[in-house]
């Protein structure tokens, strides 16, 4: 189910971007409905993170609190994930109702302007940072819990455990270290960004 959601919300990305394309290349965009896709830019972004944040709090449930087996319910699970679209649909509605994304004739594209700092931060947390930050949290978590508990003499934990959690940890590991290498090349490319955006 996660793994749809997530799926569903990349489905949703790539038709709001092909969309977009679409407008940009067969005229200059600006039009009464200018606005309301770059609404769709922004929630379509904050769904497929917030997907990603959704399953790495599955893996917390699992992990961390597997004794707790109401938590990974597939009640407990779909609340979280309509929970989830819930924010991703809402977020974006201030800014467009208040009409903060307005048409870029630089780019052709309607979006949160860089230059209004207010929204554009608005839009920054809830679209990257904040669900960033909580799967980073999480993952920390649960490398800290599986350091811990991985390999302890417990009669409690089978060798199927054992051996369960160990490649949870090899996961996990893996996946950190590949946040992280992509966290810090994405670096260049913001500063270029930036400087295309402030200083054209």
């Amino acid at each position: 189910m996660l793994a749809f959601n997530s799926a569903v919300a990349g489905i949703i990305v790539n038709v709001t971007c092909g969309c977009q394309a679409i407008y940009q290349l067969t005229s200059d965009g600006n039009d009464k409905l200018c606005s309301f896709r770059g609404f769709l830019l922004h929630a379509a972004a904050g769904l497929l993170y917030q997907t990603l944040c959704v399953q790495a709090l599955h893996r917390l449930f699992v992990v961390v609190f597997a004794t707790r087996r109401y938590l990974r319910s597939i009640k407990v699970m779909t609340s979280i994930t309509i929970i989830q679209w819930l924010l991703s649909i809402t977020f974006g509605i201030p800014a467009l109702v208040i009409g903060r994304i307005v048409y870029q004739s630089g780019s052709r594209i309607c979006q949160a302007s860089l230059t209004d700092l207010t929204i554009f931060l608005y839009l920054a947390m809830f679209i990257y940072f904040c669900p960033l930050t909580i799967i980073a949290l999480i993952y920390i978590r649960i490398v800290h819990f599986t350091k811990q508990h991985s390999f302890t003499t417990n009669i409690q934990h089978s060798p199927a455990d054992q051996h369960r959690q160990r490649r949870e940890l090899r996961f996990i590991r893996r996946l950190l270290i590949t946040v992280g290498v992509i966290f810090f090349m994405s670096f260049p490319y913001l500063i270029f960004f930036l400087r295309a955006q402030f200083f054209p």
